[in-house]
């Protein structure tokens, strides 16, 4: 059997990984490795905090079929996240505010059930299983529906009451390109994989395509407009990584998320376009993430063995 990661011995444990389109489960059994990686399209509704409780209710219950000792639940959920009231402050992607959503799944499935930030979720994964591991200087930049970083400094998690590593919401452009979060020129706007496909449709006047991956073939391909969108997204990275470099100095800058595996040498061109921006602080190591997609559902998994010891 293939596993994703593998954490030790301890108790069989849930790990959910809410996104914008789908939410990601797999199982950590007794013996500490996480497998059985599955998806569940990521609903929505008039209440997408409840959609959402329900269908993680939903994947306990297939999960417990085989597996009917699971009794945590590690949770990530993108945007702001209190974690330690369980609260999902704002998810601009899911379109909640203030959502007790750690106390609408323990209510629907029983479990003890730990939060926290899909980002950080996902750093934690690389810093401490990952691409990260060794270094105390940290950022994993995970880039998907939107885009954030997950910050290590002096070998701890940097997370500021939930709003540390907000740098999708940098203004890294002049062009007044509109973000969901009611500001313009954010670097999400354009060089998130939803933000990708909202601007070649913008500037092609064609309806959105599939996804990112799209744009990014209809570049390498020589599509000029598609050219033009992933060259942009490149630039708004680098600028949002030479912000990162300069107040928080990281030794490693790791990228994850689909979009850090297309156009072929992503990492070459990012740091093409950072290493000039960086002139007196180190410049740090560019890599990819070791987990991938699976880093967020890795966190979970770590956050739920966390919870348990502390609950035991």
């Amino acid at each position: 059997m293939d596993y994703l990661a593998q954490l030790g011995a301890g108790p069989t444990s849930l790990a959910v990984d809410v996104g914008g389109t789908f939410i990601k489960w797999a199982v950590l059994d007794g013996e500490g490795n996480l497998h059985q990686a599955s998806r569940y399209p990521t609903p929505r509704g008039d209440n997408p905090a409840e959609s959402v409780a329900n269908a993680v209710a939903e994947i306990a219950e297939i999960a417990r079929r085989e597996n009917p000792e699971i009794a945590v639940i590690g949770m990530t959920i993108p945007g702001t996240v209190d974690p330690v009231a369980g609260i999902g402050i704002y998810s601009e992607n899911l379109g909640w505010r203030n959502a007790p959503i750690r106390q609408m799944v323990e209510d629907r499935t029983g479990a003890l059930v730990t939060l926290i930030h899909d980002v950080r979720a996902a750093g934690n994964a690389e810093v401490h299983l990952g691409a990260a591991a060794g270094y105390r200087e940290v950022a994993v930049v995970p880039i998907g529906t939107g885009i954030s970083a997950a910050l290590n400094s002096g070998g701890a998690p940097v997370d500021a009451r939930g709003y540390a590593g907000e740098i999708g919401h940098l203004r890294v452009t002049a062009e007044p390109i509109a973000c969901q979060c009611g500001g313009v020129g954010c670097l999400e706007a354009f060089a998130s994989a939803a933000g990708i496909v909202r601007r070649y449709a913008a500037l092609t006047g064609t309806e959105p395509v599939r996804g990112a991956d799209v744009v990014t073939e209809r570049a390498r391909a020589g599509d000029p407009i598609a050219q033009r969108v992933w060259d942009e997204a490149l630039d708004g990275l680098a600028f949002a990584c030479a912000a990162l470099c300069a107040t928080t100095a990281p030794e490693v800058i790791v990228f994850a998320g689909g979009l850090s595996e297309e156009g072929g040498d992503f990492l070459d061109q990012i740091r093409e376009r950072l290493a000039p921006q960086v002139t007196v602080v180190p410049m740090p190591a560019l890599v990819t993430s070791t987990f991938r997609s699976a880093a967020g559902l890795v966190g979970a998994a770590l956050a739920a063995r966390s919870a348990w010891s502390a609950h035991n």
